[in-house]
């Protein structure tokens, strides 16, 4: 499926060379100015006593196919400067349809 950017983010990756006693933020940004659908999605669950119902929240993203997004890594959307982790990566096992890559997300900030 062939998704369309509604906005464009920096990805960043923790590293692990710096010392953790270190007050410094140890990312470092692996793609800048990538194009990418982020679709926020919320529904209320009502089971049969509505003292109990729950409002439940994701976000899914589409990025471009071929780009290395791996878990735990960050998003920084440049339109609303809202923070983002990635808390799965799917991606399409034939390589005729990986035109895409969908991620779930949370949302950090």
């Amino acid at each position: 499926m062939r998704f369309l950017p509604n906005t464009y983010v920096d990805v960043y990756r923790e590293t692990n060379t710096l010392d953790p006693d270190e007050d410094t933020d140890s990312d470092v940004a692996v793609v800048l100015h990538q194009p990418v659908s982020i679709i926020e999605q919320q529904w209320s669950s009502s089971p049969s006593t509505a003292q109990n119902s729950r409002t439940l929240r994701t976000a899914v993203g589409r990025i471009r196919g071929g780009i290395e997004i791996k878990r735990n890594d960050r998003f920084r959307d440049l339109k609303t400067n809202k923070m983002w982790t990635v808390e799965e990566v799917l991606t399409n096992g034939n390589p005729l349809l990986r035109m895409d890559t969908r991620l779930v997300l949370s949302r950090t900030n």
